[in-house]
């Protein structure tokens, strides 16, 4: 799957999930670039991200796996997006990771 962006442009990149069981409680979502972290949130409410990528990328809604890249560059924001949802289960098994990417395509302004 890919999506566009206009180069010095701020994007949202938003996904979906729901919990798979009845047992599982989410523990924490986490945006990727190009297999590098660039930011993670908590359940507990905490929200990292990476120094490589502060000014670049932030949360566009507090508590939902919404990323906002910030004045998309064309050297690095051609690139695979991953978004990576762990949840922990309230029962005997260890739980569950859901990954889903994206491609970004950027555009020139007009």
């Amino acid at each position: 799957m890919s999506v566009q962006g206009i180069l010095g442009e701020n994007l949202t990149l938003e996904w979906k999930f729901s919990l798979v069981l009845a047992n599982e409680n989410f523990d924490y979502f986490a945006l990727f670039r190009n297999g590098d972290d660039m930011i993670k949130y908590s359940n507990d409410g905490s929200l990292v991200i990476y120094s490589d990528f502060i000014g670049l990328v932030g949360m566009a809604r507090n508590g939902t796996p919404a990323f906002t890249l910030l004045n998309l560059q064309l050297n690095d924001d051609k690139a695979k997006f991953c978004c990576k949802v762990g949840t922990k289960s309230t029962g005997a098994s260890p739980g569950n990771i859901h990954k889903h990417c994206v491609t970004l395509k950027l555009l020139g302004k007009t």
